[in-house]
């Protein structure tokens, strides 16, 4: 826009870009502060006595699993963990992970946010570009700690059943390997669920971020699972139809632009039996009126700087009245820890 601007004689209008760059720096600040609230629990978990745990008590208590049960005409697929139970990790290392999630999300953000562009309308525009790709890309690998510490055992219980549910596909296939396709697969954070399956799957990752090639190619290497990955989006998947036995997507279809077109694509490219499997975080139900609130408030935002992720979508809904799915297996979950981010549905739907 500033080229524009000096190419048409117009001036920029300083206060405006003022404005935006104080509204970059105001991110990165509540991101810093946020994140030494998270430092200040992990590191005083041990210590509930000492000032910083009774004052903090209240809002920093040990991460708590809140698990909301599906409707009885649902069938559970992922089963409730002991609350307390601790994930048994050395804390050296958990200091150090946590250590680089905190300075690595807060300072992508922070540069993602500074050099913001007159209008507010095109700082969505400018994620796209090649720079905030890379890192975007490089945020994903690197600044995910905190999140995948959060859901580590949940997520691993789920595609455990997930995985089953491949190998019951196998027994129907002559033998041949599961051709599964993972939309957005990011930087490849799903790998390790499917080191087991070894040369029972044929895996494919779909993603639209060229710069998560090479993060999603490692992770694969260091599985052993051979990868093919696509540089496409969701919503015009580059595959004939029923090519795939199986789709899988885990924090994908809060950031699509049309969910209902990313549905009936998976639908389209799934042959008929097989399946769909989502974990996604949503919008919190109409019992948590005050995490609704704050999800709305910070939805642009999150859209902003997230590449697209929306907080208040009811992506189950979503599934459900698709019409592309004959059985939708699921289950929610609230992960307390992760505030707006907490709601989460996890699932498996069959293709009809």
């Amino acid at each position: 826009r500033r080229r524009r601007g000096e190419e048409e004689g117009e001036e920029e209008d300083p206060q405006m870009r003022r404005h935006a760059w104080l509204a970059g720096w105001t991110v990165a600040v509540v991101v810093a502060v946020i994140g030494t609230l998270v430092v200040v629990k992990r590191f005083h978990n041990a210590n509930r006595s000492s000032w910083i745990g009774d004052v903090m008590k209240p809002c920093l208590s040990p991460r708590a699993l809140d698990l909301h049960r599906a409707s009885s005409a649902s069938t559970p697929i992922v089963r409730a963990l002991p609350k307390s139970k601790d994930y048994g990790e050395d804390p050296r290392v958990r200091r150090k992970n946590l250590l680089r999630s905190l300075l690595v999300s807060p300072i992508s953000i922070a540069l993602t946010a500074i050099p913001v562009p007159a209008a507010v309308g095109e700082i969505t525009a400018a994620a796209n570009r090649g720079p905030q790709k890379k890192l975007f890309a490089y945020t994903m690998a690197n600044g995910m700690q905190l999140y995948m510490d959060t859901v580590a055992e949940e997520k691993s219980r789920y595609f455990d059943g997930f995985n089953q549910r491949l190998r019951n596909l196998k027994q129907n296939n002559n033998g041949r390997p599961i051709r599964v396709l993972e939309i957005g697969i990011g930087a490849g954070a799903n790998m390790k669920y499917f080191h087991d399956l070894g040369t029972d799957i044929l895996l494919t990752g779909l993603d639209p971020n060229p710069f998560m090639e090479s993060y999603a190619r490692a992770q694969g290497e260091a599985n052993d699972i051979p990868l093919q990955f696509v540089l496409a989006d969701g919503m015009k998947i580059p595959f004939p139809d029923d090519t795939f036995d199986a789709v899988v997507s885990t924090l994908v279809l809060c950031s699509v632009e049309d969910v209902t077109r990313t549905l009936k694509e998976i639908s389209r490219v799934v042959r008929p039996g097989g399946i769909f499997g989502f974990w996604e975080h949503v919008s919190a139900p109409s019992s948590k009126p005050i995490l609704q609130t704050a999800q709305r408030l910070l939805d642009p935002l999150q859209q902003t700087l997230a590449d697209g992720c929306h907080l208040t979508r009811n992506t189950l809904s979503s599934i459900q009245d698709s019409g592309c799915f004959v059985d939708v297996e699921y289950e929610n979950f609230n992960f307390k820890s992760l505030g707006v981010l907490g709601p989460h549905v996890a699932g498996i739907a069959t293709v009809s």
